[in-house]
């Protein structure tokens, strides 16, 4: 009996002890020393460490504390399971004009996650130690959250290198970074790379200008603006992002590319260059540049999906939206004014037309599709994380995809979130941009029939003419040119109308038959409509002619 207690009391005490082990918090005061001797610490002792680093406080580092093969570490590798936390303007660089060295080296199996940290002035560049300025995964599991990486230099990797294992970015910045020999400016590696709302801005690589994958990849709602691919006598590719190998495979979403460029000897793909699989959805290329082929996408093999992805603007010498080298099937996007190298170049690839597709210039046959104008607005926050363009009320690629081509089925939102088709009746539409339709207050304030119609008992015919208007009007170019015409004129009759004790009844008089047509339209069909309206002309006519025996009036 005895022996049993004593038994139970040691497995209490291991418990307890394990417990403790995965729920460790070190606070760490604005001292180098203290944030080496805490890393330290949470590697040597088992289980799960959270370090909250200090806030307003720069950690500024001069030395090296260890190296191996793959480059020297200005803090302690990474062997166990630990969160460094940061506040507020909690930084950790390297001082200028000392030893070149990266910050964190993770080795394999272990992990280490980032919070609200800023990592800059990494640099690893010494020939052969180049990879990662800022951290070295090789094989753990890295997460940053809300993190800045900037000002980093490498060889390879300019902030990040991951030989493997899983990095995972979210709500974090990568700006000013280099990877100026094998490239990645911003990161670069294999295994699985996961990046969800992020920002990479002026960023510069070799290659792949901001991220290079020879893994896989997943990129959610994340943007892309001025970065650079750039060789001074070799080939290079990937303004923003580089798929590297035909294994890799990626997947890219709600994301933006804005003025990313590649210039060298043979540059390829402005934004992207893939030799892999790839599938965008939802995303937008505006205003990338290709010295050579594919001012936006550069497919140089392998198979590449774009699905309700909006092309415009970009430009290279041939193929200055897409080039295609591979086999790229095409649904529901729009590839407009891509200058210089018309919308697609074709070179040892194929084209497939997955539907709804919209194609513009009307002298543009480079890509497949119906013509049109999609009536592009500029790049801006029209809501959602990412910029998006928007489409004019007269825009083509309105309500031009039926539920035959995936409307509302295989992509249920846009680019920002709004929910496909708008209204939900209708059909989609092309691009990454579904357009929303005015809510009632918003048109009521516009439209002079309403302001007549209020507090009336014909109030209940606006309903019937704005279901029309949604339905029908709005469902062809020439019916939306007449709804923007009208909602442009409308609000000064409008005015007029409520200040007016003639014109508000004499509005009301011709809105029962014109709302009558359109509910026969919406009940009916339009021959039973045009007939109606026939029959309502003829009584009009027949109303205004002079009656039998009585002459007209002189």
């Amino acid at each position: 009996m005895k022996r049993f207690w004593s038994m139970l009391l040691v497995g209490a005490f291991l418990l307890c002890a394990a417990q403790t082990a995965r729920a460790d918090i070190f606070d760490v005061p604005c001292s180098v020393a203290a944030l080496i001797n805490a890393i330290t610490t949470a590697n040597a002792t088992p289980g799960a460490h959270t370090l909250n680093l200090a806030g307003a406080c720069t950690y500024s580092l001069s030395a090296v504390n260890n190296a191996d093969a793959a480059g020297d570490n200005g803090l302690p590798r990474i062997t166990g399971r630990m969160t460094l936390a940061g506040g507020p303007n909690t930084i950790i660089e390297r001082q200028p004009g000392t030893p070149e060295f990266r910050f964190f080296q993770v080795e394999n199996a272990a992990e280490l996650t980032l919070r609200q940290l800023t990592l800059r002035n990494g640099r690893n560049a010494a020939d052969p130690k180049i990879d990662g300025g800022a951290v070295y995964n090789n094989g753990g599991t890295v997460s940053l959250s809300g993190c800045t990486l900037a000002n980093n230099t490498a060889g390879c990797g300019g902030a990040i290198f991951t030989a493997a294992g899983t990095l995972t970015v979210t709500g974090s910045r990568f700006s000013d970074n280099a990877g100026f020999v094998c490239g990645g400016g911003a990161i670069l590696g294999g295994g699985i790379v996961n990046i969800y709302s992020s920002t990479f801005s002026g960023n510069r690589g070799a290659e792949a200008g901001a991220v290079g994958v020879w893994g896989r990849l997943t990129l959610t709602d994340s943007s892309f603006f001025n970065n650079r691919a750039q060789r001074d006598a070799d080939p290079s590719s990937g303004g923003a992002v580089s798929i590297l190998t035909r294994d890799a495979l990626a997947v890219i979403t709600g994301s933006t590319f804005l003025s990313n460029t590649v210039s060298s000897l043979l540059a390829r793909g402005g934004a992207i260059v893939t030799e892999g699989t790839l599938t965008v959805i939802n995303s937008t290329f505006y205003a990338n540049a290709a010295d050579d082929r594919g001012g936006a996408i550069a497919i140089e093999e392998g198979n590449v999906i774009l699905r309700h992805v909006t092309i415009s603007g970009n430009g290279a010498a041939y193929g200055g939206g897409v080039f295609v080298g591979g086999v790229l099937r095409l649904e529901n996007s729009i590839l407009a004014d891509n200058e210089i190298g018309n919308n697609c170049g074709v070179l040892g690839g194929a084209i497939l037309n997955g539907g709804g597709n919209l194609r513009y210039p009307f002298d543009d046959d480079s890509c497949v599709g119906f013509y049109g104008n999609p009536r592009l607005k500029a790049p801006a926050d029209n809501g959602g994380v990412t910029p998006t363009m928007a489409l004019d009320r007269a825009s083509d690629a309105i309500d031009r995809i039926d539920g035959e081509n995936g409307c509302g089925v295989g992509v249920e939102t846009d680019q920002r979130g709004v929910k496909r088709p708008q209204p939900a009746w209708a059909r989609c539409d092309c691009g990454a941009y579904e357009k929303q339709t005015y809510g009632p207050s918003d048109l009521d304030a516009r439209c002079f029939i309403a302001t007549a119609a209020f507090g009336s008992p014909l109030d209940p015919c606006v309903t019937v003419l704005r279901t029309f208007r949604d339905r029908f009007l709005v469902a062809n170019a020439l019916g939306r040119a007449f709804v923007a015409w009208y909602y442009d004129a409308s609000p000064a009759w409008a005015a007029r109308v409520a200040g007016s004790k003639l014109l508000r009844p004499a509005v009301r008089a011709a809105l029962l038959p014109v709302s009558a047509l359109a509910w026969i339209a919406l009940s009916w069909n339009w021959p039973a409509t045009g007939f109606s309206a026939l029959l309502l002309v003829a009584w009009i006519w027949r109303k205004r002619q002079p009656r039998r025996g009585h002459s007209a009036p002189a």
